[in-house]
């Protein structure tokens, strides 16, 4: 075999290796093992990818071919917003009908990113320290495995959520760093064109920062030239945002509108200052130096390799300045976006250890990077660059012998100390084993009989992210039930509402779908008990609240305990016994219909400019109702609260309240009221305020008015 051959092979063969043992040290066998989904189900996010690709495989085909109607009802959207990798879960959808029950392709996913990864950046390395890596493959490996070993991207196998396989895909980043520094031109346009497309079919994060770098490096190879090219650069542009728009339209990215949590915008996943060298648990030897963070999504650290590795070619920086120059000068659009980059990671609420300092930016501008709510992710890039600038320098500046010794020195140290987190992660993954798509806390034969009774499962009310959706999606996944027990990276406000609106009217009617069981949180069921029906079943089986229509015709259902049925003598209060609002009463949930922030020690306040109450009347007898609170007011800052009150929804009076505690609203109890199912108080709250406004605590952003403590019927 030919010397040429020989390199040929190793240059395939060396970095597949890597990623293979790689992926076994870090993540293990049993994820690829397609019917093994326990490693999947007992996370936040695994599930949700999971489950969202099962329903999808299970949906018949449509247009745009994304689409997951299944997988939301009235609230669905399409098979991007569950996270799903659509570059995989599409072209297994045309096989589903071959592929067993349960099935999932996140580990395959995840290897193919460590094979990928491995093979990008064996490639970079190849490009940018040219001879000197071919004639030493000892060099190149361990060169390449510092730049695979991005603790950012190892984070993603196993966050506190679970393991994101879409963001594993950093070789599209990686790919495109190598298309921005190598001096191809002949296939470029066509090489980001796969780029810009694979991205989008992976992740939305992933096609930003592709897009991105696509836009700096045809600035910086074009701004030269422009004025000879200027329509074959219209063409290509023209070209590449048609096939993305076209291609975003078929995976159902336009299957919603434009929705955030305000409260998980921007700035709320920020990377911290001090994040390149803060190891946030990911060091046996650097201490930490900001406080654990639950969410993590901000995570940015080196590792120690990485930057022993750039204390080791700080001192050779200075005889490399004029090639440092020539490539700043070559690059600047590339360098002013790593600026841009790091701007944007570090957002307006700057993270300085455990400090916070907030700068104050225009709404508008925070609008339109609400779009990048995770924006320490677009250090990504910068991490690359900083660590194979690092690894250029080195491997140039010294002789090939000691080059090799530092790069397998460091990529050993980096191996080593990251594996304080590693090892606990590839141990969780490994440890869920099961084959069974279960919903654990449905132990109830109800459910099953349940399962075969109807073709959908229904929550109420519809929201993203409901309490245990996983239980009811799994449920629904297993039987092939439709419902909006669902979990999305974002939803549709607009279709929240509506199907909110259309589940209130079906609540206030008692026209309950016959198809349909519906799991009620505890704020609707006074008011499914008063719109019950005499062949309907209201229950709380396992903990849940149930709704089943017309299960009186099911003859195979088993009846359930006397003790598991809910009437509406279990929520009557006693005339003259008080009762409160606090965490301490187990059935005030049921009272605060909506509009109510969490329970308290003291009460509940109200959240927002409306707060309604649900409570049925005890008996005939009754004749009033009194409601003490407390008004969120302030003598100086905020001196006085108004709100009007509406009961049944008629207007009933206006209040100005300037006293802080000990309030009190006295309800006579008329002949109307006493007709009506049950009694429904609203507050409209005009000037509502976040103690954050008033300089009571800088971390509570909710608008505060009324505080109820306790009631009682007399």
């Amino acid at each position: 075999m030919s010397d040429s051959s020989s390199k040929s092979l190793k240059s395939v063969f060396l970095p597949i290796l890597l990623g293979l043992i790689l992926f076994g040290l870090m993540v293990g066998l049993n994820a690829l093992i397609p019917s093994n989904i326990g490693w999947l189900l007992n996370k936040l996010d695994p599930a949700q990818h999971f489950l969202g690709w099962d329903f999808f495989r299970n949906s018949p085909w449509a247009l745009p071919l994304g689409l997951n109607p299944s997988f939301g009802l009235d609230i669905s959207s399409a098979i991007v917003y569950s996270d799903s990798i659509p570059l995989f879960a599409i072209p297994f959808k045309v096989f589903a009908s071959f592929l067993p029950s349960p099935f999932q392709y996140f580990g395959l996913w995840a290897l193919v990113c460590f094979v990928l990864q491995a093979w990008v950046c064996w490639k970079l390395i190849e490009l940018t320290l040219g001879k000197i890596a071919q004639e030493n493959p000892a060099l190149h490996f361990f060169a390449t495995g510092l730049l695979f070993l991005c603790p950012s991207f190892l984070w993603r196998i196993n966050t506190p959520a679970g393991m994101h396989a879409s963001l594993l895909a950093h070789f599209f980043i990686l790919a495109s760093l190598y298309l921005l520094l190598s001096n191809e031109t002949k296939n470029c346009y066509r090489y980001w064109l796969l780029l810009l497309c694979g991205s989008l079919l992976t992740h939305f994060y992933l096609f930003v920062i592709v897009g991105l770098l696509w836009s700096a490096d045809y600035l910086d190879r074009l701004h030269s030239q422009f004025a000879q090219r200027k329509l074959k650069c219209f063409f290509e542009i023209t070209c590449a945002l048609l096939l993305v728009g076209a291609l975003s339209w078929l995976v159902g990215y336009f299957s919603i509108g434009a929705s955030l949590n305000s409260e998980r915008g921007y700035g709320f996943f920020a990377m911290n200052v001090l994040g390149l060298i803060d190891p946030n648990g990911w060091s046996y030897v650097l201490p930490n130096l900001s406080p654990k963070n639950d969410w993590g999504e901000g995570f940015s650290f080196l590792g120690l390799g990485i930057i022993l590795l750039l204390l080791s070619c700080m001192h050779k920086l200075w005889s490399f300045r004029n090639r440092a120059l020539t490539f700043l000068q070559r690059h600047r659009f590339l360098i002013a976006l790593m600026c841009l980059f790091i701007l944007i990671a570090i957002t307006h609420r700057i993270h300085l250890g455990g400090q916070l300092i907030i700068l104050s930016i225009p709404e508008r501008v925070i609008s339109v990077l609400n779009n990048l709510r995770s924006a320490a992710r677009l250090m990504w890039p910068v991490h690359y660059l900083i660590v194979l600038g690092a690894l250029t320098l080195i491997g140039k500046a010294y002789p090939k012998k000691w080059s090799t010794i530092f790069f397998a020195l460091f990529f050993f140290i980096q191996l080593g100390d990251t594996s304080k987190a590693w090892l606990v992660n590839r141990a969780q993954i490994n440890e869920n084993f099961s084959q069974e798509l279960a919903s654990p806390k449905l132990q109830s034969q109800f459910w099953q009989d349940a399962a075969h009774f109807y073709q959908n499962i229904i929550v109420v009310p519809a929201m993203n992210l409901p309490p245990h959706w996983e239980q009811f999606a799994a449920l629904a996944a297993r039987y092939h039930l439709g419902t909006n027990s669902i979990h999305a990276a974002r939803i549709d406000q607009h279709k929240e509402r509506v199907s909110n609106l259309n589940l209130e009217r079906v609540l206030n009617s008692g026209n309950f779908s016959k198809d349909s069981l519906y799991i009620l949180q505890n704020n609707v069921v006074i008011s499914a008990l008063g719109n019950l029906g005499g062949n309907n079943l209201l229950a709380k089986v396992n903990g849940f609240n149930v709704l089943a229509p017309n299960w009186v015709s099911c003859h195979f259902c088993q009846a359930l305990p006397p003790a598991e049925i809910l009437t509406k003598s279990q929520f009557l209060e006693l005339n003259g016994r008080p009762f409160t609002f606090s965490e301490k009463n187990s059935r005030a949930p049921y009272y605060l219909r909506s509009g109510w922030a969490l329970p308290e020690e003291w009460g509940v306040w109200s959240n927002g400019k409306k707060a309604v109450l649900n409570l049925l009347i005890p008996s005939a007898t009754s004749k009033s109702l009194t409601l003490h609170y407390k008004a969120f007011v302030n003598p100086i800052t905020h001196p006085q609260l108004d709100f009007d009150v509406f009961i049944n929804e008629k207007w009933f009076q206006k209040y100005r309240i300037s006293q802080f505690e000990d309030n009190l609203l006295k309800l006579d109890l008329n002949k109307a009221m006493h007709s009506e199912k049950y009694l429904s108080i609203e507050f409209r709250v005009s000037n509502p305020v976040k103690p954050a406004v008033l300089g009571y605590n800088n971390a509570d952003h909710r608008d505060l008015g009324i505080g109820l403590t306790t009631a009682v019927f007399e």
